[in-house]
């Protein structure tokens, strides 16, 4: 394996044995064979390495932790000993469909100049699935950050392609972020590059019900920590942010959940991020949905082939639309009064 191969595929596990038997079986059915899967073990206690080392794969490379890190530093030791110059993301309890590797390929011969690709999926979550799709489109950085920042886009980590050296220049994964580490990532590369989007589905989300990013609760503290590394997205997008925390905290509310509800605002109110009053949570709220509903049209709007230039404006009108919203927001109050 003296030659770089075309994609280092990233997997960060930790007790997982039986799911990673998927995932690595997913990459062994790849049509594209050219690359190199780095399983990097945080330490687990399940015979995970047993498991890797009766695969008897010279593509796979085992790196073990002596002791429990997180997902996060497991994915930057990864991307730190890859050789190639893309990275593919895979979490232990995902698996590619066959042709994942090859269409990435396709895609980055057809957008030399692209650094950046977020591919879709399909989720399956309590013996059900569901298709989470985006649009076959181009997005420039300030577009990308405003996607992120309203949630209009499907992202997972196994959604990410990415250049390695453009993913090491935006200082890979945050340490300690336990949640929101694949948009936290994307924010950091938007800095430097857009992305392409690709409708096609081309692997599997399995919701396992000991991640993380399944426990409902917990929502706003990841956005405290989240923006914390970012807090000048915080101040930019500042309705965008109260519309995320009094949707999640009106969502718990109605569910009966006073409990977190009441959690969530505690944190709010001392975050430096947040702080929000009930009147902006409310406004915001009017504000985001608005302006979600609208970047969500405008999006549908620049469907693209494959082939095809992509017909986006310079920038989507983020200040306009939200001053609209706001216009809009304050119409409703007034009326209310």
């Amino acid at each position: 394996m003296s030659r770089s191969p075309a994609f280092s595929i990233i997997t960060p596990t930790y007790n997982r044995a039986a799911s990673l038997e998927r995932a690595i079986r997913s990459v062994q059915r790849q049509a594209l064979t050219d690359y190199e899967h780095i399983i990097v073990d945080d330490a687990s206690v399940d015979g995970t390495q047993q498991l890797v080392e009766s695969m008897a794969d010279p593509r796979i490379r085992y790196l073990r932790f002596d002791r429990w890190q997180g997902a996060n530093p497991a994915r930057n030791a990864g991307v730190n000993v890859a050789r190639a110059a893309w990275i593919a993301l895979l979490d232990s309890d995902d698996e590619l469909l066959p042709h994942c590797l090859s269409a990435a390929q396709r895609r980055i011969r057809l957008h030399p100049d692209v650094d950046l690709f977020i591919s879709s999926f399909q989720m399956w979550k309590h013996d059900r699935y569901g298709n989470a799709t985006n649009p076959d489109a181009y997005l420039n950085p300030e577009q990308l950050e405003q996607a992120l920042m309203s949630y209009a886009l499907a992202i997972a980590g196994t959604s990410i392609t990415v250049r390695r050296s453009q993913l090491l220049r935006a200082g890979g994964f945050t340490p300690s972020l336990l949640r929101q580490q694949d948009r936290d990532v994307l924010l950091k590369l938007s800095r430097l590059c857009g992305a392409r989007l690709s409708s096609q589905i081309d692997w599997i989300k399995h919701c396992s019900p000991d991640s993380i990013s399944e426990n409902p609760n917990g929502f706003v503290k990841s956005l405290e920590a989240m923006f914390a590394q970012h807090p000048q997205l915080a101040a930019r997008y500042r309705e965008l942010l109260g519309y995320q925390v009094s949707r999640y905290m009106l969502r718990a509310a109605l569910n009966g959940d006073v409990k977190e509800a009441w959690a969530s605002w505690r944190i709010c109110r001392r975050s430096p991020q947040m702080g929000f009053g009930l009147l902006e949570m409310a406004r915001d709220y009017v504000i985001g949905k608005r302006f979600r509903r609208q970047f969500a049209r405008e999006l549908g709007e620049c469907f693209i082939g494959a082939d095809d230039e992509p017909n986006w404006p310079a920038t989507l009108p983020m200040r306009a639309i939200a001053v609209g919203a706001a216009q809009h927001a304050t119409a409703l109050q007034r009326r209310a009064a």
